[in-house]
């Protein structure tokens, strides 16, 4: 990345109002096209393949995409990981694990336990030990925690950003999707195999 782009980037992170943000990402968006498209005098040598321009493309379209649905999040004071964390819980059928939940949020164990323990704090799960195996604790959502959950499906612009899609497209970007969620999870596995399987089965 150019550093020209990179400080693009950062600026477009850092601006605190909505107005600044959607401007500095047509800034961003911008620079991220004479990059791509070969307008930077780039040296030949360094230049991304394919591969690497659609991962490039990938990434860039994720981070914003992320970024957007935090600033939708931060109107009923809630984290994307907070949000999915809940979202986990409300669809269960019994109270998780802490490993379960980080199996299923792909994140270490660690960072799973500390944002359950923040989590814990503000009231939005509590934490309790297995009847039968109690060297296990169980999370659950609390009252707090479900209200909280109820609340941020109102806001769904973001999550229905896919409908300017046509089915066909849809269709195939879930496809893909699963195809590289199922790639990278295999990266993982060999580049962390043991003792920790951020996500086995």
């Amino acid at each position: 990345m150019s550093p020209a782009l990179w400080a693009t980037w950062q600026r477009y992170r850092c601006t605190p109002s909505d107005k600044g943000n959607t401007y500095w990402l047509s800034c961003w968006l911008d620079a991220v096209g004479e990059t791509l498209h070969g307008g930077t005098g780039m040296d030949a040598s360094l230049e991304l393949n394919e591969n690497e321009k659609a991962w490039q493309e990938l990434a860039i379209t994720s981070s914003i995409l992320r970024r957007a649905w935090e600033m939708e999040l931060a109107q009923v004071g809630l984290t994307a990981p907070q949000t999915m964390l809940l979202g986990f819980l409300h669809v269960s059928t019994k109270p998780l694990t802490p490993m379960g939940l980080s199996r299923l949020l792909g994140r270490e164990p660690h960072t799973v336990s500390a944002l359950v323990t923040r989590m814990e704090t503000d009231g939005l799960v509590r934490r309790s030990h297995d009847l039968q195996r109690k060297n296990w604790v169980r999370v659950s959502l609390t009252k707090k925690g479900k209200d909280a959950f109820k609340r941020q499906l109102i806001h769904k612009k973001v999550r229905n950003i896919t409908e300017c899609l046509p089915k066909k497209e849809l269709d195939a970007l879930n496809a893909t999707n699963r195809i590289l969620r199922a790639r990278a999870i295999e990266l993982i596995r060999e580049m962390q195999p043991d003792p920790y399987d951020v996500l086995s089965e």
